[in-house]
């Protein structure tokens, strides 16, 4: 994702990570969500997620791939999952894992043991301490907030994200930064969906117009109409 993968740069980690989910069985605890990913408003993907939460830990799973005109010239497509329990009120990560494939390469990557293991196109790559910070996905979904000083990582990069408060009700504005000094801005609403607070709206701010959405299930669109009789 960076040099010249890496410089697919910090908005491609935050977008396609907010994506890469969907679920395997919905659990009575747990509630379903649906992302439309769009760039300069063409639709380029679909993720379905699971996220799961109670007192004793959370679990966010998935898959996404791309679609619409993305998948003209791109098949890729993942599975995604983030485990974990509280210690103290706080998200502790217990496994972490992605399944990444993109027409004949195919990664592989997990966390275990405090180290980060990885298998590309079937060879086994060298392991590494896990990063510092806290995972994007626990951080989106299980501490959502305007941090003003936080360090995230996807597994295998580090990014730090600097937020504040937005003009929008429960909307926060960040600067994500990489260890190349590359910066993006975004924009992330929150909202509420069954009972858990989530990410409804990741935008990109600057040239490249990259949002993330999450889609209405049928029962709301349903209700807003019957408010506008």
């Amino acid at each position: 994702m960076q040099a010249p993968g890496r410089r697919r740069s910090t908005h491609v980690a935050v977008f396609a990570l907010l994506m890469a989910l969907s679920p395997p069985a919905l659990t009575a605890s747990g509630t379903a969500l649906i992302y439309d990913a769009f760039l300069s408003g063409a639709p380029v993907g679909t993720a379905r997620l699971t996220f799961n939460r109670s007192e004793s830990g959370y679990r966010i799973e998935g898959t996404a791939s791309a679609d619409g005109v993305a998948h003209l010239f791109s098949s890729w497509q993942t599975h995604f999952q983030a485990v974990g329990g509280f210690r103290e009120g706080r998200p502790q990560l217990q496994r972490y894992a992605y399944d990444e494939r993109e027409r004949r390469k195919r990664r592989v990557l997990s966390l275990a043991e405090g180290m980060v293991h990885q298998v590309k196109d079937g060879q086994v790559r060298s392991s590494f301490p896990v990063l510092s910070g806290t995972d994007v996905l626990t951080a989106f979904f299980v501490e959502p907030g305007c941090w003003p000083d936080r360090l995230l990582h996807t597994g295998r990069y580090n990014y730090r994200i600097q937020g504040r408060p937005a003009k929008q009700p429960d909307s926060c504005d960040f600067v994500i930064s990489d260890d190349e000094g590359s910066q993006t801005r975004i924009h992330v609403r929150f909202g509420m969906h069954e009972r858990f607070r989530v990410p409804v709206l990741v935008r990109t701010r600057g040239l490249l117009r990259a949002s993330v959405r999450l889609r209405e299930s049928p029962s709301a669109i349903q209700l807003a109409r019957k408010r506008e009789l």
